[in-house]
Formats: structure tokens, sequence, C-alpha cells
């Protein structure tokens, strides 16, 4: 079931269901994109048509973001978890590597792109990476991920392309995570504001921009 956020559409799915259709898209042998709005993605996409198309056509629409599941609660769109990109890209690679599909990173800068495939390959040493991939993961930052993904399809790309944002900075340790409590209790804005004072104004764009709007539009 997909729920409408903003109108923007975001899967109401399991991490577990939503691994076993990622499976499916890969058998098929065709082109499938994978995305993760979180409530900035959401905000962009409501004052941009181009890129709300991008997301509602996408295969698998994650939700990624607190905020996006509290306001599932709060218009009667139940979400069944919250699945963050980070955590869905770490278990496609377990995929990956168990079914000997092939993986690619694209983006994020050289030295980060690198220690995530080192990071990757002793996590899962029978990963293959290559540049005939069955999974792509683009790190390029929303919604430039999304617009590359969807560059992918009209040129006819086969495979599942999933954007992820600053996964590989995460999965490099460049960017700490938060302690799994506070991920549990929804605070990872409060984290990433500490850690870095300058995402002040893309939080406050998350934290109250964002559910004031769906007060407002949302039905």
């Amino acid at each position: 079931m997909r729920h409408y956020i903003l109108n923007t559409g975001v899967d109401a799915i399991t991490k577990e269901a939503a691994l076993l259709r990622a499976e499916a898209f890969i058998a098929s042998d065709k082109f499938h994109s994978i995305v993760t709005p979180n409530p900035e993605i959401v905000l962009r996409a409501h004052k941009d048509p181009a890129l709300q198309k991008i997301i509602n056509n996408a295969s698998l629409s994650l939700c990624d973001g607190t905020g996006l599941y509290l306001a599932g609660i709060l218009r009667g769109k139940h979400f069944p978890e919250r699945i963050r990109g980070v955590d869905f890209m770490w278990e496609m690679c377990k995929l990956a590597e168990k079914k000997n599909y092939h993986v690619r990173l694209v983006g994020a800068k050289e030295n980060v792109r690198k220690h995530t495939y080192r990071v990757l390959r002793h996590a899962f040493p029978g990963l293959v990476f290559s540049d005939t991939p069955h999974i792509t993961f683009i790190a390029l930052g929303a919604p430039k991920q999304e617009f590359a993904i969807d560059a992918k399809r009209k040129e006819g790309a086969t495979g599942v392309f999933m954007g992820v944002g600053g996964a590989l900075d995460m999965i490099a340790g460049n960017r700490p995570r938060a302690p799994i409590f506070v991920r549990k209790i929804g605070l990872e804005w409060l984290w990433r504001l500490l850690l870095q004072p300058t995402r002040i104004g893309r939080i406050w764009q998350a934290i109250v921009i964002f559910p004031l709007t769906v007060m407002r539009y949302d039905t």
C-alpha cells in the first residue's frame, strides 16, 4: 500500500517486505528505482512537480524520516516502520553478497567512496563490485540523485537504482550516526544539529515547516 503525504507517495511496508520486493526487482532484469523520502524531500516535492513525479513513479518509496512516520499517524496513514536509507542500503549489500548480485557506488567524494568500498568489503567479503551491476547506489543528495536516477530510466538502463544521500559518509565513518536509543525515539535530528549546527536551516524545514505544511494542505 502506498500513502500520500502532501501528494508524495510513500510505501507502507516493512523492511523485510521491501527487501523481498527489491529481490524481485533484480530478478525482473528491468529498470527499478528506490527512493527514500524524508520531510525535507517531501517539502521539496510539494513545490517541484517534476521531483514529485519521479518519487511517485518509483518502484519503491521508503519512509525515511520520523516526521513522515508521525505525519502518517496524524493523517490516519499508518506506516509499519521507518526504514532509514543507510540501513536499507546495508541490508541490500547483505542480500547482494548472498545472491551474488553485483553492486556499484556512485557519487560522494572519491576518498569517501573508496573508504566505503573498504568497509563493505570487510563486512561482506563475498560482495562483488562491478561497473555492470545489478544494484547501483547513488549518493548525490536530494534532489540531484533522484533526477540522476530518472535520467538512467530515460536512457533505458536496467537494474535497481537507489538514492542513498549521505549513506556513504555514514558507512565510511565520516558522519557519526546517532546512538541506537536516539534513533529509536526519533531524535536523530537533534544529534545531527549538535554535530553540525550549520544544518539548522534544513532541520527547521523538517521539524517545523513540514508539520505545519502537512496540517495546512494535507487531507
